[in-house]
């Protein structure tokens, strides 16, 4: 689960609901006191699995963004506030890991333990790549991110926390 609260006092959060295996919001409105509580992000497909480990940040309209893992395809995916419910998309779909005969070692396995920041109008996503063991980092928007690898050396990259502040990013990780 992760939280976050607006400048008007409305709190957000983001959790995985373990029975429907979605990802869900719950929001509380400081006018009235009233939670909402509604699926933000089910992955899709026949057997969805999606909303691990999931981060919650505000854009620069104080809209909801959520980073979260999809279990089932192994990959990163984002959900949008849009007014109303949230829209999911992937980010990241990996690569599986192969040997150096073309057979697979590991399937593809990104967007665990992500984090989000949302500095301007650019979020940037720090995750876990585990079939390569790496940091990986998302940034731009809705319509388009750049995906970068941040380290590769050993296993590393798990737990990420991630800052951004005028421009500069700070990542914090195992």
């Amino acid at each position: 689960t992760d939280l976050v609260i607006g400048s008007d006092g409305r709190v957000w959060i983001s959790y995985y609901d373990i029975g429907l295996k979605y990802l869900r919001y719950a929001m509380k409105d400081p006018s009235t006191g009233e939670w909402t509580a509604a699926l933000a992000d089910s992955g899709g497909g026949s057997s969805p699995d999606s909303g691990l480990f999931s981060s919650i940040a505000l854009n620069s309209n104080e809209e909801p963004v959520i980073s979260h893992y999809d279990n089932v395809k192994g990959s990163l995916r984002v959900a949008h506030w849009n007014g109303s419910g949230f829209s999911g998309t992937v980010v990241d779909e990996g690569e599986d890991l192969l040997d150096t005969d073309g057979s697979v070692i590991a399937n593809a396995s990104v967007g665990m333990f992500s984090s989000i920041a949302v500095d301007g109008d650019i979020e940037y996503i720090a995750y876990y790549d585990s079939a390569h063991g790496d940091l990986l980092l998302a940034h731009g928007g809705p319509a388009e991110y750049t995906l970068e690898k941040i380290d590769t050396e050993g296993d590393v990259g798990q737990w990420p926390d991630i800052v951004a502040i005028d421009g500069q990013i700070h990542i914090s990780y195992h």
